[in-house]
């Protein structure tokens, strides 16, 4: 069995045992001698001289206990007699109907016994001069009637008990504890409240040692503790204490309760005279709920010691979660940008603070000691801003000077308060300068590239050009002369498209270029540029795949120039598709837009990026082993965007894909 289990099958066993041993402790009160508590005492003394006067006034109609000196109100008079009457027949009613209390009343030889015939055990005589301050008990009652101002005025005189009348009372000894008047009045507390405070406070040593003995991660692993200890502190504290103390006041009626004698409880001939058995298995249930609330107090109080104080208040204190949250509102409220014009907000703030220490100050002494503390949290988190604010400055400063030595790399967002525009603006201005440095380098490297591709491209040709010349002076026979001939008039013609695709590419870019838009048949166009390839896409078995709508795409585009862009694009499938393979070419028409799209496999891989290969004598054959000027995927996309087109190439693997996309004009 896991620790866990067995440190909770110990706690309900340790908390059954303890449970049982003091309701057993409770239960022997049933053996003890009852005796009034001195309070009680008093209370029946005066009970039974109230008693005295109601007899001798039941005996001898002629005795009044007070006379009145001078004439007053009668209404008044009669008040007071009636209110002294009243307080007599209720002290009589209560003493003459308890089990615990005996009399006889005797006047001038004639018995009284008619009252009361209980039987007498050394009764106690009691005569005028018996009564323990009885004056002054009647002048209370008649002051506390009439108001203590008041009574002075009136005249009175409070009259003794006639000579020859006697007052003879008992009270059982032992008392029975049948819940009547004068039970109500026995000394409990001289062995019930030892007997209960021995029973609540004993066993917290018992369990606190078996709770510091067993070690914590078992403990806060046992059913039901887990998530008793997970609790936050004062919904902790607060369902404790009111748990605890419904449950002491639930022991000490139970425990009176067990206390009395069976006849007088009310749900004895319910329970067919085992009544006391019901009580002491409830005393025994609230015990046992105590001691397992002992358990969880013990057992969290020891978490809050294995996880540190600090820690515990800070994580699991509602107290501190609102002192955060203060906290977090505060930092908000003082996170002022100074390009935000943070007036009204600052005006609010003190507004609202200036309003609740005033109302703390109201409110009393406790509502001084959180205005000053307040005051000191408002002060400390000034200190702290202030702080901030000097550290965001340092940090806004710091990366300017990066920023003027080149250091981009050692830049990055940060937050910075009230300096956040200006830091914002500054990595604004590290990015301007990294994107310039970076084209300036590109344009460097492609100027460069520019020289050499155009120097070779010019070579190539002139170079053969020259050769054949020379060839031509060595020779005088026709055929090689023309042979010859037809190899300059190549060269010629690639020098010719060449400086041809420098003009256009050179147009296109500066913008000095016209176009003469006209309705045009995008698909009748493409398949008028495939039938001139045919004899290319034959010769490498190259099978055309071509998707479009069933109606004619027209557009409003230059002709000649949306000619040469697939020209340009069908030479590139020609010079670069792998062979035997299949090319697809789909017409998309969308509501806004028309998008032409080439695939084919590459016959050579595809290692550079697509953005690079649509500039100006970049080519996918990095050999240069195809002939071309590295200018046709360019011109396609200076062609299309002088149209209000898109170009752009996506590969995935072996995959190349043109797109060309038109415009839709309303």
């Amino acid at each position: 069995m896991k620790k866990n289990r067995i440190f909770f099958l110990i706690a309900c066993v340790l908390t059954i045992v303890l449970a049982t041993v003091s309701s057993y402790a409770i239960a022997q009160g049933r053996k003890n001698t009852y005796e009034l508590s001195h309070w009680g005492a008093q209370t029946i003394n005066e009970d039974i001289q109230m008693t005295a006067f109601y007899y001798a006034q039941e005996l001898d109609p002629e005795f009044q206990p007070v006379t009145f000196s001078q004439e007053i109100d009668p209404q008044v008079k009669e008040q007071i007699e009636n209110a002294l009457a009243s307080i007599m027949t209720q002290s009589k009613n209560s003493l003459t109907r308890d089990a615990n209390f005996s009399f006889q009343a005797v006047y001038k030889k004639e018995s009284a016994d008619n009252l009361n015939k209980k039987t007498m055990k050394d009764p106690k005589r009691i005569g005028s001069a018996g009564f323990v301050d009885t004056t002054g008990f009647l002048e209370t009652q008649i002051k506390n009637y009439l108001g203590w101002d008041y009574g002075p005025e009136i005249g009175y005189e409070i009259n003794p008990l006639p000579k020859d009348y006697t007052f003879e009372y008992e009270i059982r000894s032992p008392l029975v504890n049948d819940g009547g008047y004068i039970s109500s009045f026995i000394d409990y507390d001289s062995y019930m409240m030892p007997c209960i405070l021995l029973a609540g406070l004993v066993p917290v040593a018992i369990i606190g040692l078996f709770v510091l003995l067993f070690p914590f991660k078992d403990e806060r692993q046992a059913p039901v503790f887990g998530k008793a200890v997970t609790w936050k502190l004062e919904p902790f504290v607060v369902f404790n204490a009111i748990l605890l103390t419904f449950l002491f006041m639930g022991v000490v009626l139970l425990s009176q309760a067990s206390l009395m004698s069976d006849s007088s409880l009310f749900f004895n001939n319910l329970f067919n005279g085992k009544v006391h058995n019901v009580l002491y298995v409830l005393l025994g249930c609230v015990w046992s709920i105590i001691y397992a609330s002992y358990f969880l107090i013990l057992v969290y109080l020891k978490r809050i010691f294995c996880v540190g104080l600090a820690r515990f208040i800070k994580e699991d204190t509602w107290i501190a979660g609102i002192i955060r949250w203060i906290g977090r509102k505060t930092d908000r409220l003082m996170q002022i940008d100074l390009a935000g014009h943070p007036i009204d907000r600052i005006v609010i703030a003190l507004i609202l603070t200036l309003l609740v220490v005033s109302f703390l100050f109201v409110i009393g002494p406790l509502g001084w000691l959180l205005a000053m503390a307040a005051v000191v949290y408002g002060f400390i988190k000034i200190i702290q801003h202030y702080r901030r604010i000097q550290k965001d400055y340092e940090n806004t400063l710091e990366a300017a000077r990066k920023i003027a030595a080149g250091e981009f790399d050692k830049v990055f967002p940060y937050p910075v308060g009230p300096f956040q525009s200006i830091y914002n603006t500054l990595l604004q201005v590290k990015n301007g300068f990294e994107i310039a440095l970076k084209e300036g380098i590109q344009s460097q490297n492609m100027k460069t590239e520019l020289i050499s591709n155009v120097s070779h491209d010019l070579k190539t040709p002139l170079t053969g050009i020259k050769t054949y010349v020379e060839l031509l002076e060595t020779t005088d026979d026709i055929e090689q002369l023309k042979s010859y001939g037809k190899k300059i008039e190549g060269y010629t013609n690639r020098l010719d498209q060449l400086v041809v695709d420098l003009f256009d590419v050179s147009k296109a870019n500066s913008g000095n270029i016209s176009l003469e838009k006209q309705p045009v048949d995008l698909a009748a166009l493409i398949e008028q540029v495939q039938a001139e390839h045919f004899d290319e896409w034959e010769k490498k078995d190259l099978q055309l795949v071509f998707k479009h709508p069933d109606h004619p795409v027209v557009m409003e585009l230059d002709p000649n120039k949306t000619m040469r862009i697939f020209e340009n694009l069908i030479g590139n499938v020609s010079k670069y598709a792998m062979d035997h393979t299949r090319v697809f070419v789909d017409i998309k028409e969308e509501p806004d837009r028309t998008t032409i799209v080439y695939r084919n496999i590459s016959c050579h891989p595809l290692d550079f990026d697509p953005d690079q290969i649509v500039e100006r004598f970049v080519r996918g054959d990095k050999s240069r082993h195809e002939i071309g000027s590295g200018l046709g995927l360019a011109i396609v996309k200076s062609f299309a965007e002088i149209q209000d087109g898109e170009f752009r190439i996506e590969i995935d693997g072996d995959l190349f894909k043109a797109i060309v996309q038109f415009k839709h004009h309303k």
